[in-house]
């Protein structure tokens, strides 16, 4: 008999590592979940500790079979689905409507992220009413041979930036999951926000972290006033968080993610060194917050 229940802190182990098996094959990729069970298992217990992941797990004659996690964000009203890791569509629908019974109920929309292979997944979301596809792809950058400092490296943001910069930022990205103010709020010495300015007045950013799971530097938002684009702005912005991460936090790579339909950015990203790793595609949506 399937048992379908809510996991237990011990384990989340066991469950990274069916995670990773399937995230090997981009046929069963979720993207949002992470590579390697190790890191996968970091990441969910700091959201777990952090009171942000919720995780269901499906047993067979004691086995496990099955698995489907969610982070998220009350403020936000959003949460980000693990998932589905099952082997068939039945397991996956079971573990999903268990989850969503022990979601907070302001979480009112969810967010897939897939392999652009993961078409068993895409039909999954697809039939339980997520739409609004949007395709992104994940760039990856080693640490080159030789590390050269850049000519130019831009200085982090200064306190009387902070409002520009938020007005920038929750411009540029009206709707994403980190609002400038969110920004601010996680800036430490393994998250910093580079500014290009003229005077107080913030013209371009770009904010980097360091993944406290697998240690992998990432550039999480970078952009650019219109009336400084085509500049080199982005590309001055790009070079100090690469610099940061390799040199600074030894960082033994660096990902990010961006839009396919923004042709300018990647061209960017591919000309400073970033190459492909992988397409996925993202879908959403809007739940009932009265589970």
């Amino acid at each position: 008999m399937l048992q379908i229940r809510q996991a237990a802190r011990a384990e989340f182990a066991a469950i990274a590592s069916l995670m990773a098996r399937f995230n090997e094959h981009p046929a069963t990729q979720c993207i949002h979940s992470g590579e390697g069970a190790e890191s996968i298992c970091k990441q969910m217990e700091i959201w777990d500790d952090a009171g942000e992941f919720r995780l269901v797990g499906a047993w067979q004659a004691g086995q496990l079979v099955g698995a489907f996690g969610c982070e998220f964000d009350e403020a936000l009203g959003r949460g980000w689905l693990w998932g589905p890791f099952a082997g068939d569509g039945e397991t996956a629908a079971d573990l999903f409507t268990h989850l969503q019974k022990i979601l907070p109920p302001t979480i009112n929309q969810l967010h897939s992220y897939l392999h652009i292979e993961n078409e068993a997944g895409d039909v999954f979301y697809r039939q339980h009413g997520f739409a609004h596809p949007k395709v992104a792809h994940v760039y990856i950058a080693l640490p080159p041979p030789e590390l050269v400092m850049p000519p130019e490296l831009l200085p982090e943001c200064k306190q009387a930036q902070v409002a520009s910069f938020t007005r920038l930022h929750d411009t540029i990205f009206p709707h994403t999951f980190d609002s400038g103010k969110d920004i601010l709020a996680k800036l430490a010495e393994t998250h910093k926000l580079f500014v290009y300015a003229d005077g107080n007045e913030v013209l371009g950013y770009v904010y980097a972290k360091v993944d406290e799971s697998s240690e992998e530097g990432y550039v999480e938002f970078l952009g650019v006033s219109e009336k400084v684009r085509r500049q080199g702005v982005g590309r001055k912005l790009l070079a100090t968080a690469v610099f940061w991460l390799f040199h600074d936090q030894q960082a033994p790579q660096i990902s990010l993610n961006v839009y396919d339909d923004n042709s300018n950015a990647r061209s960017l990203y591919e000309s400073a060194g970033f190459r492909l790793a992988f397409t996925g595609v993202g879908l959403r949506c809007a739940v009932n917050s009265e589970r």
